[in-house]
């Protein structure tokens, strides 16, 4: 192999040794800023604590993930909220719900804003399935907003 070959050759593996570095880095600054909590039980990916109406969850970043979550639950699972906090490469929050509609046996997942409202450009629902879900938003709102509030205090205040 010629002297410049070897040149071209080197500078390509420091590059990419280079990218994986910073890639590694970026990783560990995000999971080591997503707010941890103590006196949560270790599952198998995730933390969990479960209190007399509801569990509680944390999933911290895995890695080569970039993003972790906190979720409370009711026992029956007929509400849950999951939130994904800002980090180091996620600019804002977000909001998701999952509502049991057990008429139908189904459930339905879809993002609110922080006041609760149907986000739905961002929603995956069909026209029929997002009336049954506003409906289950509607009637389950307070419920929601009182879990959204345990899981701030709880977890992230």
């Amino acid at each position: 192999m010629k002297f410049k070959d070897r040149k071209v050759l080197s500078k390509f593996i420091s590059t990419i040794l280079i990218i994986v570095l910073v890639f590694h880095l970026l990783w560990y600054i995000n999971y080591s800023k997503f707010p941890k909590v103590s006196g949560y039980e270790q599952g198998v990916k995730n933390y969990y604590k479960e209190f007399e109406e509801y569990i509680i969850s944390y999933h911290p970043p895995q890695y080569p993930s970039f993003t972790g979550n906190y979720a409370i639950s009711d026992y029956e699972e007929d509400v849950q909220i999951i939130f994904w906090p800002k980090t180091l490469m996620k600019k804002e929050s977000e909001i998701g719900v999952i509502l049991h509609n057990k008429e139908n046996n189904t459930s339905y997942l879809f993002y609110v804003d922080d006041q609760f409202r149907y986000l739905a450009d961002k929603s995956t629902l069909d026209e029929p399935e997002e009336e049954i879900a506003l409906k289950l938003l509607e009637r389950n709102e307070s419920k929601l907003k009182e879990y959204m509030t345990v899981l701030l205090e709880e977890c992230l205040l």
